[in-house]
């Protein structure tokens, strides 16, 4: 006879399927994002609440972290497990990660469920600044209250080091975002003026085509 548990599981890997990007370059950079929506869409449907696992990632030029969903126990559904190391599997052990996946950590989806629906319906692809930096500092705040619940001064510092590692690069981020945007304004205003080779022939229809040609009025003035 089937148990709860083993019905959650069954319902939740047939729904993964329906989100999981198989294809590196699709995947890139959008494992929370994806990870937000099937939990939503888990809680919509099942009435299932899921929690997230975030891995430090060390040493790799693109990504600094990595997220996926807790199935359960030490089994996670990676719906962009492509970007980790090729591999399109859907569920995992949180062991077989590469060494350089580091420090996972455990939150619930509802903790940032909230904050992510409210920037989506800014109709924009990317995770808004307003979303990251709330996303940053509930997690921070999360993990300082666990590690004080606990008595775990390894923990706090961990905390500490991500959080101020979170600052920078929402710094950096900000700063790239605003470059990209004045960089649009400026090219939207290259491609707004008048095209040069249209303003150079109507200049050239003034000039005579010959000295035996009377110069225009306007010349003498210039002149005296």
């Amino acid at each position: 006879m089937a148990t709860l548990h083993s019905i959650h599981t069954q319902r939740l890997v047939s729904l993964a399927r329906r989100f999981q990007i198989t294809r590196a370059d699709e995947a890139a950079g959008h494992c929370l994002s994806l990870s937000l929506d099937f939990a939503l869409v888990a809680k919509h449907l099942h009435d299932i609440d899921v929690d997230l696992v975030k891995w430090t990632v060390a040493d790799d030029p693109a990504y600094v972290d990595h997220w996926a969903v807790i199935l359960h126990g030490d089994t996670v559904i990676d719906l962009t497990r492509v970007q980790v190391d090729g591999a399109t599997h859907l569920t995992a052990a949180m062991a077989d990660y590469p060494a350089n996946f580091r420090s996972p950590r455990i939150y619930p989806a509802s903790l940032l469920a909230k904050p992510y629906t409210d920037s989506r319906t800014q109709d924009n692809a990317r995770l808004s600044n307003r979303f990251l930096w709330t996303c940053g500092t509930r997690l921070l705040a999360f993990d300082l209250k666990a590690a004080a619940r606990h008595r775990d001064a390894r923990h706090a510092l961990l905390a500490l080091r991500e959080g101020r590692t979170f600052l920078g690069l929402f710094m950096l981020g900000c700063l790239t975002r605003a470059l990209e945007n004045r960089a649009r304004k400026l090219m939207s205003r290259l491609h707004a003026q008048p095209d040069m080779a249209s303003l150079v022939k109507r200049e050239e229809r003034w000039l005579p085509s010959s000295p035996s040609e009377p110069m225009p009025l306007w010349s003498s003035s210039v002149h005296g």
